[in-house]
């Protein structure tokens, strides 16, 4: 695609890619005017001298004008009001914002130009500009967007020790020319009047007067032969010398603005000058003309008008058909992570010191904030990263920490590696620790897998079965792995005893145990040697290889839902095998559930060749042809809710391709009493 003199099938074409691009990074729907206004232009009026160090990197930019409203190049047509209330500059927004159907080929045209510019931004629903995103189109015609800005400036800065994320060329001044010339020549200190003073000037310089004569002879000396040093010095001077070093100054800093020339056509660079140049702009809106502004009230500020807009803008976004997809997007997902994320958080947070993500159990009330302790005298150290200390070998404090100072941005990123797969490995051996309580199941419960409001009083728990979690983990990272092994052993015994007074496969609690068994063995299957300390009976080792099948079947099912709802609100696509794929996932889940409900654990799982039985009937009874066929949306709607989704792909009308009776493994629960292994019956809702 040519970067000029664009046809109107070409602008077309792009506009098209452009308006999926847009809702696949920032669902917004260029369709509705409830989103457009989150695309903004950024038009950069100049950028900041080379002659200042602390400006030579950034843009100056105005306030950004809204790529949806008429524009003339990057001046926006329609007057923005300045200092007035949210709701009259809300109203303002709808009556000039247009959609995609409204724009003619001259506002493709104008947005096609922002996005070559590298000016056009984009933000999530209720995503103010620290997060904005680039959405940049290159002279071939590729779109692509950047990450949000904030992301950039607060880890790629310091996983780089301190280097640009956009890599800006360190600033050279302009070279003065009299610094590169001969100087003038020395002069040569004045003689004191009295070149031969008496000893009573000497006796008063030794008793510290040193205005006598005796002392301004003595500095006489000196001084002269500071003189003749610098007089031999001058004589020295290579002026040719000079000259070359003058003209190399010279070609560094022309080096450094060619550099800087080519530096501000980069899209990267141009979101980095955006973003510092807006945020003067906004600083400025703040603080400057402080007598013009005293007398507006707060709510009728820039600022506060613009955060305030992106609040409204989320409110309206979220009352779209996209928008209530990607509040059930966010249930779906936190209905899987429920099962897993939030309770491996609780057990760092707890187990180990990690106190980053404890919001959701502040939330809750399990405790208050300051009700942990997360420091103890008695607590052993935790392993360090072998390039750092070497197994056995003794560091003092200053020694460890000046290794810790020469460490390659590569080492750090895997001593940060390292110290989090301790973090893990401490909160697991921690919470099997716990299971030396007879309460532990309801410990927990409590403040692990569910967690209960009002926890505060097992917090007493805790800190014995830290200190045990993290003895072991120390002594493992001596190489002594026996602790470990042991703690594993109690922790994987308790958990498959709480598995047993399962309910259903709708017990959060049962699941997050479900859970912690799957990531005991997934650790001990990396680390090894704790594994050959782990003593089950062969019972035992059944239990947990049919609990971590079913956790399986159940989180893929989970998985696979928060799947299609990302296809639906178009955060990924996928094939119409995959969408099968997924929907037989979400069957088989709620089979299983279904199965569950009777207290026990289906225990045909762990057994593959009856499992594909159970799939292949399921295909038989239920449409999973019908995902390819439907809208995007619509696939979202109906994966919303599970009962739904069953619901939806049901079809008496399919024969059975199997011989259930001879198939099908023995049932128990609420379908115990039929002979053939079928998927739980289901109505469908009378039609009126």
């Amino acid at each position: 695609m040519p970067a000029t003199n664009m046809t109107e099938q070409q602008l077309r074409d792009w506009y098209a890619r452009f308006s999926q691009e847009v809702l696949e990074k920032a669902s917004i729907d260029v369709n509705r005017i409830e989103d457009v206004g989150r695309i903004k232009n950024y038009a950069i009026e100049e950028w900041g001298t080379l002659d200042n160090a602390e400006d030579y990197e950034r843009a100056k930019v105005g306030h950004p004008t809204y790529a949806f409203m008429p524009h003339d190049g990057t001046k926006c047509l329609v007057q923005r009001p300045e200092y007035v209330p949210i709701d009259e500059h809300m109203k303002w927004l709808e009556n000039n914002l247009r959609t995609g159907t409204d724009l003619g080929l001259e506002d493709i045209r104008n947005l096609y130009n922002m996005s070559r510019a590298g000016t056009l931004m984009i933000n999530a629903p209720g995503k103010g500009p620290k997060f904005m995103q680039q959405v940049y189109t290159d002279e071939t015609g590729n779109i692509t967007t950047s990450k949000p800005v904030e992301e950039y400036s607060t880890h790629e800065v310091q996983r780089n020790l301190g280097v640009s994320w956009v890599g800006i060329p360190k600033f050279v001044p302009t070279p003065d020319p009299a610094q590169y010339t001969r100087p003038p020549e020395p002069v040569a200190p004045e003689q004191p009047e009295n070149m031969h003073p008496g000893w009573l000037s000497w006796l008063g310089w030794k008793l510290g007067i040193k205005d006598t004569d005796y002392g301004k002879l003595m500095e006489y000396n000196k001084a002269k032969d500071r003189y003749q040093e610098r007089l031999t010095a001058w004589q020295n001077i290579d002026t040719a010398e000079l000259t070359k070093n003058y003209e190399a100054a010279l070609d560094r800093r022309r080096q450094f603005e060619n550099e800087m020339k080519e530096f501000r056509t980069r899209n990267l660079a141009i979101l980095h000058g955006v973003n510092g140049g807006y945020n003067t702009y906004a600083l400025n809106k703040m603080f400057d003309d402080q007598e013009a502004v005293a007398n507006i009230e707060p709510d009728k500020r820039y600022n506060t008008v613009m955060n305030q807009e992106d609040q409204r803008m989320k409110a309206w976004h979220d009352e779209t058909p996209l928008g209530q997809l990607g509040t059930a997007l966010q249930k779906v997902q936190a209905n899987r992570d429920n099962i897993a994320k939030r309770t491996l958080k609780a057990a760092k947070s707890l187990m180990c010191f990690d106190q980053s993500d404890v919001t959701q159990w502040l939330e809750k009330g399990v405790y208050k904030r300051g009700e942990i302790n997360t420091k103890s005298k008695t607590d052993p150290r935790r392993p360090e990263p072998r390039f750092v200390c070497a197994q056995g070998e003794k560091l003092s404090i200053d020694e460890l920490r000046d290794k810790l100072q020469k460490l390659t941005p590569e080492q750090e990123r895997e001593r940060e590696a390292w110290q989090a797969d301790m973090d893990v490995l401490a909160g697991l051996a921690g919470f099997c620790a716990l299971a030396a309580n007879e309460n532990f199941g309801d410990l927990a419960a409590s403040v692990f897998t569910v967690g209960h409001a009002n926890s505060t009083h097992k917090i007493p728990y805790i800190g014995p079965a830290r200190t045990k979690g993290l003895e072991a983990v120390a002594a493992w990272g001596d190489g002594e792995p026996l602790k470990l092994g042991q703690l594993f052993t109690m922790g994987l015994r308790a958990l498959n005893q709480e598995v047993k007074k399962l309910g259903s496969l709708q017990d959060q609690h049962i699941l997050g145990c479900m859970f912690m068994i799957d990531h005991l063995m997934k650790t001990m299957e990396i680390k090894t040697d704790i594994k050959d300390y782990v003593d089950l009976s062969e019972a035992e080792q059944k239990d947990i290889e049919l609990n971590r099948a079913v956790f399986k079947a159940i989180y893929q099912g989970k998985e696979a839902r928060t799947s299609l709802m990302e296809y639906a609100v178009h955060k990924k696509n996928m094939t119409p095998e995959e969408l099968k794929q997924a929907a037989l996932d979400i069957l088989y889940e709620d089979y299983l559930t279904k199965m569950s409900l009777d207290g026990t654990v289906p225990d045909f799982v762990s057994k593959p060749e009856l499992v594909e039985k159970v799939k292949i009937n399921l295909i038989s009874k239920y449409d999973l042809d019908k995902l390819a066929t439907m809208e995007r949306r619509d696939v979202g709607v109906l994966a919303e809710s599970m009962v739904g989704f069953v619901k939806g792909l049901y079809s008496p009308q399919k024969a059975p391709v199997v011989d259930a009776e001879k198939t099908s493994p023995q049932l128990t629960g609420p379908e115990a009493n039929n002979n053939e292994l079928k998927a739980p019956e289901i109505k469908q809702p009378n039609i009126m």
